[in-house]
């Protein structure tokens, strides 16, 4: 699934909920005129704030799924609960897309808002009056949960994660940042199922192609090479008396547990550089459809991205001023 956070934008001010993506560094809308049927679209003619930067069509960007969108370079003032407060703060001349062409799975999106590294995402062109962090909490998806939002916050404040009941501050663990500039890369040393550290290089984690781990809020799903992959499988069907693995359409690893087996499946630690260890349990790693259960880690030839359902119920803390992502598992 995918997480939501609401801005206003323009002047008089329309509420937009956009798809909260750290793998994005543009922010976009859907706008007048916009193709196909769009029922939820911001008018630019109706906002006095706004302003085309150049002509018309002069962005264009893509998604890993093929999805992408075209429009307007523009800038106008947003408005966001969490930089400092709940109360609305205020960000003149922010810049953004106007989306006059959607096409693929995000046709379906009113926008998306971009939280990565890159220079015009919102953390960056924030960063001077905030400083250069942010953190959510995602919520675990669940009908219980579903009228509830998934907090972020932006700026000093995002670095506290407080103990329930007392407010003492708790210490998370840190990961450092590489380079990129566009995702928020990170480096896996290794992957333990329960207590097995599985026999696997840090090297084994880059696909032969040098590029470290996707943090990403914006992906469902955990993407690894698949001997990577193939090891998780099989500690967990050596763990698990009777588990037979098969694949269904987009998960690579299903598999039924006999009743009469009595096991609960381990936790899954990730070990990343700098000694963070990310500790996944089994509501963080298995999708339950009944008859199956399914596991959340999916082969990729490409690059490793560590996906939202592995964070839900973690405090993720983005700090670019330290370069690093801070994490504690929580009750979100």
């Amino acid at each position: 699934g995918v997480y939501y956070s609401t801005i206003t934008l323009g002047s008089p001010p329309k509420d937009f909920s956009l798809v909260m993506d750290t793998g994005s560094d543009l922010t976009w809308v859907r706008c007048d005129p916009c193709s196909p049927d769009c029922s939820s679209t911001f008018d630019r003619l109706a906002s006095n704030t706004y302003k085309a930067l150049t002509c018309a069509d002069d962005y264009s960007y893509g998604y890993g799924d093929g999805s992408f969108t075209q429009g307007d370079l523009s800038v106008d003032t947003l408005k966001m609960a969490g930089a400092a407060s709940d109360e609305l703060e205020e960000f003149p001349g922010f810049v953004f897309g106007c989306g006059s062409l959607l096409k693929g799975l995000i046709s379906g999106e009113v926008g998306i808002l971009a939280l990565s590294p890159g220079s015009l995402s919102f953390p960056s062109q924030i960063g001077e009056k905030y400083g250069n962090k942010f953190s959510y909490c995602l919520l675990r998806q669940t009908a219980q949960n579903s009228l509830k939002k998934s907090p972020m916050v932006f700026g000093e404040a995002a670095v506290e994660l407080k103990e329930p009941g007392s407010g003492k501050l708790q210490e998370l663990q840190y990961t450092p940042i590489g380079e990129s500039s566009i995702y928020y890369t990170v480096r896996l040393d290794g992957i333990s199922v329960g207590n097995q550290r599985l026999d696997l290089s840090p090297s084994a984690f880059l696909n032969g192609q040098d590029k470290p781990t996707i943090f990403d809020s914006g992906t469902t799903l955990t993407m690894l090479p698949p001997g990577v992959c193939d090891s998780i499988k099989q500690s967990l069907a050596s763990m698990v008396s009777g588990a037979e693995f098969v694949a269904i359409k987009g998960l690579d690893a299903c598999f039924r547990v006999p009743p009469s087996s009595g096991q609960g499946l381990p936790d899954i630690t990730f070990h990343f550089n700098g000694g963070a260890d990310f500790v996944t349990r089994p509501s963080n790693y298995v999708i339950d459809l009944g008859s199956l259960q399914c596991l959340i880690f999916v082969p990729t030839n490409e690059v490793s991205i560590f996906g939202n359902l592995q964070q839900q119920d973690f405090f993720v803390l983005h700090d670019m001023d330290n370069r690093r992502i801070g994490f504690k598992e929580t009750d979100c």
